[in-house]
This record gives structure tokens, C-alpha cells and sequence, in this order.
């Protein structure tokens, strides 16, 4: 029995995530004491700053405790001195109170490490989605490269 024998046409795919018989999801994961597992987030979506680990999940959900925000979305975005840094765009609830990008770092700020915290956050009327409904992790850096970006 086989979950899958590789990626059509892509040998070279089919060896990065297939290993002795072992098919590597890339999720990172973590078994609690009831055996029942509990996926955190995916090995390719981990921020690196300046050698610090973080899970975007952990970021976003940190987002979502504010009470303006109705979507999180935390990506890593290239920085000269650290590799990466979180950036984050954010989609606020139409019935709630307005805010802005820096009281949401703030807010960020004070539940989170400061290597965790978002260096940008952008307010957008919709994340970026995918034809699937899956966040468009890479159309999230354009908007932020855009929203961030000196004339």
C-alpha cells in the first residue's frame, strides 16, 4: 500500500519529499500525551529571523486576539541584517472599530517576543487566496512589497 508513488513528471520533486519509503508532508507537528496529533503549520512557511524560528500560525493567531481583526495572514519578508522578518496583512471586521497598523504591532508587542512581532503590517479589504481558497502566500509579499514601497 502507497499514499503515492511520486509527482508525475517532477523525479526530481518525488526525491525531495519520498524518502526510504517515507512520504515528507513538510507539516510540523506534535503528539499530545492522548496520541491525538495536532499540525501546527508547514516546514516551508517557517520565518527565520536572524536565527529564531517562527510559525506564522503563531503570529496570526496572535492578530486574531485583537478585536478589529477578522483575518491574520504572517509571512517572512527578506531583511539585509536578520535574513527575514515577519510582516503580516490583516483584513479588519466590518462591524467593528477601526484601527491602525501601528496599534496592531503594539498590540503584537505586548503577547509576543519582539523577534516574533510583525516589522509591517498592512490592512487589506481581502487576503490573497488561491484558486483553491488557500492563502497566496506569494501574491501576500507583492502586496506587501506595493503597500510598503517609497517613490
Amino acid at each position: 500500500m502507497a499514499i503515492m508513488e511520486g509527482y508525475f513528471g517532477a523525479p526530481d520533486l518525488t526525491a525531495a519529499v519520498i524518502s526510504d519509503g517515507w512520504l515528507h508532508t513538510g507539516d510540523i507537528a506534535s503528539i499530545d500525551a492522548d496520541g491525538r496529533v495536532w499540525i501546527h503549520d508547514r516546514a516551508c512557511y517557517v520565518v527565520n529571523v536572524g536565527g529564531f524560528k517562527v510559525y506564522p500560525g503563531e503570529v496570526e493567531a496572535s492578530l486574531l486576539g485583537h478585536p478589529c481583526v477578522a483575518e491574520a495572514m504572517a509571512i517572512g519578508m527578506p531583511d539585509a541584517m536578520r535574513g527575514q522578518v515577519v510582516a503580516a496583512l490583516v483584513r479588519l471586521r466590518p462591524d467593528g472599530p477601526d484601527t491602525t497598523p501601528a496599534e496592531l504591532v503594539r498590540f503584537a508587542r505586548e503577547r509576543m517576543a519582539a523577534f516574533k512581532v510583525p516589522r509591517t503590517v498592512v490592512i487589506v479589504d481581502e487576503l490573497p487566496r488561491n484558486d483553491t481558497g488557500k492563502p497566496a502566500r506569494g501574491r501576500a509579499i507583492e502586496m506587501i512589497q506595493e503597500a510598503t514601497q517609497v517613490d
